[in-house]
C-alpha cells in the first residue's frame, strides 16, 4: 500500500496515557484532526519489525518501523526517522505503558535477531538510550523521585595478599564461566578488570596506559572488547581478523613485572599457582537499543561466589539537552548527572543488576567523543555524553580499589573503563584434603558393601571316601544370606571349562535366591558313571574339583572336593583284563598296566604272563547265566535291583566268586552294564563302518570279526554262542533272535563317540541285522 503522513502524540488523562494517531488533511482549518486514540494497557503493543535489523543502513536517513497494537484499534504500520528524538517518544510510550500496567512480554520474537548481533558486538547503529522505569518530566529542574546512593565498597579483609598467578583474558563475545571446588581457606588475589568498545577501529598506539597503569602488576587480567569488528563480513562468517590484533596488542601491553599466560579468548576460566577454590565468573556485555527497549538486558546468571559484569552496557544519562550535560560535565558536577543515569535509576528500582553493587564514579562520561580526540560528539546527531562502560559486582570478599576511565585512549568513540579489585580466593588444604578424601572414601567403601549381597557357608571342604562305580555318596551344606540385600547364587563354570563341575560331580540345586537371612540346603553329589569310570580308571581323573560358587554382583567363593576311588573292572578294556588274573582291586598298578598294554605279547613267554583268553569278569557271568538262567522268563527284560547289582560289582572288583549274589534278572543287568561300559566295544570303533556295510552278507562279517584284536574276538565269539544257547531256550525265557539282536546290537556294536549322535535308523537296522546274522547261522568255529 501507500504511505500516508501521520502525527503521535502521548496524552495523559487522569494518570492513564493515550496514543493519538492524527491525520494531517490536505486543507489545514483548525489544525490536525483527531483518527486514532489508542489506550496503552496491557492490550497495547509497540513492535520493531526484526527484518529491518538485518541490514546495516549507512544511509543518511534511516528509519525504523513500528507495528501497532491496541484494543479497539486496527494494526497500524509506521516508518520513523531513526533518530534522537523518535528514541526519545519511544522511551515516554515504554515507561508509560509500564507505568501502571504489567509489562507482557510479547516482543521476545522480534528481537532474535537484533540479540544475535549483540552477542558478536558488530551493530553501530542501534546505541540509543535505554528505557527508564518512570515517565520524567521535561523540566531538566525536576530531579529523580528516589535518587541511587554511591553502591557500597566492602571493607578491606584482613588477610594479606599472596603469590601470584598469571592469566590474561582478552574477550570478544559475552560469556560467562566459573571454576567450583570445595571450600577451604582463603587469602586474596588482585584482578584488573577492563572494558572498551573499539567501535571497530584496530589498535593505533600502545594499549599500556590502559592496561600498565598500575605501579604493581595485577594476579589476574580480565578483559572485554566490544565492536571488535562490524564488517558485514564478520557477522555472517563469524569470524573476524581484527580479534587477532588486539588480542597481541594486549599481551604486549601486560605489565612487564610479571609473567602472564592467556587461558582463554572465549570463556574466562582462572588457573592459578595454588589451588584456588572460588567460583570466579565474568560476564562481558554489550547491551543495545533493540534490547534494552524490550527489556533483554536483565539475564539469569550463573549463581557464582564472585561475579563481575563488565562491558558497554549503554545505560544513558536521562537528560534532552547535550548542551546542559556538557555544561554539568565541565564544572565537575558529576553527582548531579548520576541522579540521571539511567542504570542507577533502574538498580534503584529493582529493575536490573538488583544485587551487584558499583564503585563510585569519579569519572566523566566515556561516551560519545569524535574518534581520535578528547571531545563529545560534535556530528549532527550531538550525542548526548553518558556512562555506557560499567563494572560491576557481586559477591563477599571483594574490595574495590580503583574505579577509572582511560582518557588518553583515543582509538574509538568509547573511552576505556578499568577497575582494579582484591578478591577473596580459597585455597585447598592439601593434608585435610587427603584426610577428608581418605575417610570419604572409606565411607563409601563401607556404605558399598553394605550394599553388596553376601552369604556364608557352613562348610568349604568336602571328602568322599572309597568311591565306587555307580555307587552314589552325598553331602551336604547350608548357604546363608547374612547380607542386608536379597541375592542371586550359582555355580558357575571355571575358565575354559564348559561345565561348572567334573561328569562325575553334581550340586543340588544349583542356583537360586535367598532373601535376608534366609538359609537353603545343598546337596553334593559323586556318582561314576559309564560316562566318567574309563577316565578315573585309568588315572586320567581323579576325585578331586574345586567348585565356584558365585553370587550376582557379589564375590566368589570356592568348594574344594576330594576323595579317594575304588578302580572297578566295569570301564576298563577287554585287553588288560585279560592281563589281570585276580581282583582289580587287588592290582597296585592297574593305572600303569593300563598305559603298557600296546607292549605286551600275546603269545610267548611263562604261563604265569601269557593273558587270559576272555576277561575273567566275562566269564563269571556268562558262566552264571549258562548254567542258572536259560530257562529264565523275560531275561534281560526285566531290571534287577540295585541292592544287588552293587553287590554284584563289588564280588566281581574284589574276588573271583563262585557263586554271584542276587537274582538271575540282575546278573543279566550286570552283563549289559559291563558291556556298556567298556571304553572300546566288543566290536572296535574302527571296524564300525565296515561292519555296517557288510551286514548284508554273512561272510563278509565273518571275515571282519576275524580282523578283531585276540581279546574282542574271543569275546565276540563267546558271547555269540551263549545267546544261541538261550534260543534254545526261548520256549520258557520268551527271548527271540529279534529281540536279542536289538538289545545287544547296541551294546557290541557302537559308533564311535564324534558319530554316536548323528547314528541314523538305518545305521542302527545294520546293526541288529549284523548280530542276527550271527545268531541264525550255524555252530561259529
Amino acid at each position: 500500500g501507500h504511505k500516508e503522513p501521520r502525527l503521535l502524540s502521548l496524552i495523559e488523562r487522569n494518570g492513564d496515557f493515550i496514543l493519538g494517531v492524527l491525520a494531517t488533511p490536505d486543507v489545514v482549518v483548525s489544525g490536525p484532526v483527531a483518527q486514532l486514540s489508542i489506550p496503552i494497557n496491557h492490550k497495547f503493543e509497540i513492535i520493531r519489525e526484526a527484518e529491518e535489523a538485518l541490514l546495516i543502513d549507512f544511509s543518511d536517513n534511516p528509519s525504523i518501523k513500528i507495528r501497532l497494537k491496541g484494543e479497539k484499534a486496527p494494526e497500524l504500520m509506521l516508518e520513523l526517522q531513526d533518530d534522537e528524538r523518535t528514541q526519545t517518544f519511544l522511551t515516554q510510550v515504554k515507561s508509560a505503558q509500564e507505568r501502571d500496567y504489567a509489562y507482557v512480554d510479547s516482543l521476545k520474537n522480534t528481537v532474535k535477531v537484533e540479540e544475535k548481533k549483540n552477542q558478536q558486538n558488530r551493530i553501530v547503529a542501534s546505541r540509543e538510550p535505554p528505557p527508564i522505569p518512570t515517565l520524567p518530566p521535561r523540566k531538566a529542574s525536576f530531579p529523580p523521585s528516589n535518587p541511587l546512593p554511591p553502591a557500597p565498597i566492602p571493607k578491606e579483609s584482613s588477610a594479606a595478599l599472596q603469590a601470584r598467578g598469571s592469566s590474561v583474558i582478552p574477550n570478544t563475545k559475552s560469556e560467562c564461566s566459573c571454576l567450583s571446588l570445595p571450600n577451604s581457606t582463603s587469602c586474596f588475589d588482585s584482578f584488573f578488570i577492563g572494558t572498551w568498545n573499539v567501535n571497530g577501529q584496530t589498535p593505533d598506539s600502545s594499549l599500556e596506559p590502559w592496561l600498565c597503569c598500575d605501579s604493581d602488576p595485577p594476579d589476574i587480567y580480565a578483559i572485554g572488547f566490544q565492536e571488535l569488528d562490524l564488517s558485514t563480513e564478520a557477522f555472517l562468517y563469524m569470524d573476524s581478523s581484527k580479534e587477532q590484533v588486539w588480542i597481541e596488542a594486549v599481551e604486549r601491553a601486560l605489565h612487564k613485572k610479571a609473567d602472564y599466560k592467556m587461558v582463554s579468548k572465549v570463556t574466562s576460566q582462572f588457573n592459578f599457582k595454588r589451588n584456588s577454590q572460588t567460583e570466579i565468573g565474568q560476564i562481558y556485555q554489550h547491551i543495545t537499543l533493540v534490547s534494552l527497549l524490550f527489556k533483554t538486558s536483565s539475564f539469569d546468571f550463573v549463581f557464582l561466589s564472585v561475579v563481575i559484569w563488565l562491558g558497554d552496557l549503554n545505560y544513558r544519562l536521562f537528560m534532552y539537552d547535550a548542551s546542559e550535560v556538557k555544561r554539568l560535565i565541565a564544572s565537575n558536577a558529576l553527582k548531579k548527572l548520576q541522579e540521571y543515569d539511567q542504570l542507577n535509576i533502574q538498580r534503584q528500582t529493582k529493575r536490573a543488576f538488583t544485587d551487584f553493587m558499583e564503585g563510585e564514579i569519579n569519572f566523566i562520561p566515556t561516551y560519545k567523543y569524535d574518534n581520535k580526540t578528547d571531545r563529545y560528539d560534535s556530528s549532527g546527531k550531538c550525542r548526548i555524553p553518558a556512562w555506557c562502560d560499567r563494572i560491576l559486582w557481586r559477591g563477599s570478599n571483594v574490595q574495590q580499589l580503583k574505579y577509572r576511565s582511560h582518557m588518553e585512549m583515543r582509538t574509538s568513540d568509547h573511552k576505556p573503563v578499568s577497575s582494579l579489585f582484591k578478591i577473596g580466593v580459597k585455597v585447598v588444604d592439601e593434608n585435610r584434603q587427603k584426610k577428608v578424601f581418605e575417610a570419604i572414601v572409606r565411607d563409601m567403601d563401607r556404605l558399598e558393601n553394605d550394599c553388596l549381597p553376601s552369604v556364608s557357608l557352613s562348610r568349604f571342604e568336602f571328602t568322599f571316601k572309597d568311591v565306587k562305580f555307580r555307587q552314589l555318596q552325598k553331602e551336604r551344606f547350608v548357604i546363608t544370606n547374612d547380607g542386608q540385600v536379597p541375592c542371586h547364587f550359582a555355580f558357575i563354570p571355571k575358565p575354559n571349562d564348559p561345565n561348572y563341575c567334573k561328569p562325575w560331580l553334581r550340586a543340588e540345586p544349583n542356583k537360586g535366591f535367598l532373601e535376608p537371612s534366609e538359609a537353603l540346603e545343598i546337596y553334593l553329589e559323586v556318582y561314576v558313571s559309564k560316562d566318567s569310570v574309563t577316565l578315573l580308571n585309568s588315572g586320567q581323573d581323579t576325585i578331586y574339583d574345586i567348585l565356584v560358587l558365585h553370587l550376582d554382583r557379589g564375590k566368589d567363593y570356592f568348594i574344594t572336593i576330594s576323595g579317594n576311588y575304588l578302580s572297578s573292572c566295569f570301564g576298563t578294556s577287554l585287553e588288560t583284563l585279560c592281563r589281570i588274573k585276580k581282583p582289580v582291586r587287588e592290582v597296585e598298578n592297574l593305572i600303569d598296566l593300563e598305559k603298557c598294554m600296546n607292549f605286551l605279547l600275546v603269545d610267548g613267554g611263562s604261563p604265569e604272563d601269557k593273558p587270559l583268553k576272555i576277561p575273567k569278569e566275562v566269564w563269571i557271568l556268562v558262566n552264571h547265566l549258562f548254567t542258572k538262567s536259560c530257562d529264565q522268563e523275560d531275561l534281560f527284560q526285566t531290571p534287577g535291583l540295585q541292592e544287588e547289582l552293587q553287590s554284584i560289582i563289588d564280588c566281581l572288583d574284589t574276588s573271583i566268586p563262585e557263586y554271584l549274589p542276587g537274582c538271575n534278572h540282575s546278573v543279566a543287568e550286570a552283563l549289559l552294564i559291563f558291556l556298556e561300559a567298556l571304553p572300546e566295544p566288543v566290536v572296535c570303533y574302527e571296524l564300525y563302518q565296515r561292519c555296517l556295510d557288510s551286514s548284508h552278507d554273512s561272510r563278509l562279517c565273518k571275515q571282519l570279526i576275524s580282523q578283531l584284536p585276540r581279546a574282542h574276538r574271543n569275546v565276540f565269539r563267546y558271547l555269540v554262542s551263549f545267546l544261541k544257547e538261550l534260543l534254545r531256550h526261548s520256549n520258557n525265557n520268551n527271548l527271540t533272535a529279534s529281540l536279542i539282536a536289538t538289545l545287544f546290537a547296541s551294546l557290541l556294536i557302537r559308533p564311535p563317540p564324534n558319530v554316536a549322535s548323528r547314528q541314523s535308523s538305518q545305521d542302527r537296522q545294520k546293526a541288529i541285522n549284523f548280530i542276527l546274522g550271527f545268531l541264525m547261522s550255524g555252530d561259529e568255529d
